[in-house]
């Protein structure tokens, strides 16, 4: 990809980063104080709301990919050829963390 597409894509990630947290913010606050938010119960009941779940899936999915492909346009700034060497593993490490994303969302616990 060049440089420039792939600073789109960042620029854009920015953007939906910015509205899809706004949106998860609400939510932690606007039901109840935050204390009352982070208690089990309110959690378990936020996940079962579809709704939220399509939310913190895009918050998900938009925030792996802003922070990775920003560390491999470090890391590839710094050396190209560490950057494409690197590119592969952050591919990969992307995908474990969306799995174990996507299995926390669905009630899944993969670590206790």
């Amino acid at each position: 990809m060049r440089y420039s597409s792939i600073a789109k894509w960042q620029y854009w990630t920015a953007i939906i980063l910015i509205v899809v947290l706004s949106i998860h913010i609400i939510f932690r606050i606007i039901p109840s104080s935050y204390d009352k938010s982070l208690e089990y119960e309110q959690v378990r009941d936020n996940y079962s709301n579809k709704l939220y779940a399509a939310t913190l899936t895009v918050l998900l999915f938009v925030a792996l990919f802003h922070g990775f492909n920003g560390l491999r346009v470090i890391l590839y700034e710094l050396s190209p050829r560490l950057g494409r060497v690197i590119t592969p593993i952050i591919l990969i490490l992307g995908i474990i963390f969306v799995i174990i994303g996507l299995l926390t969302i669905a009630g899944i616990y993969v670590f206790p």
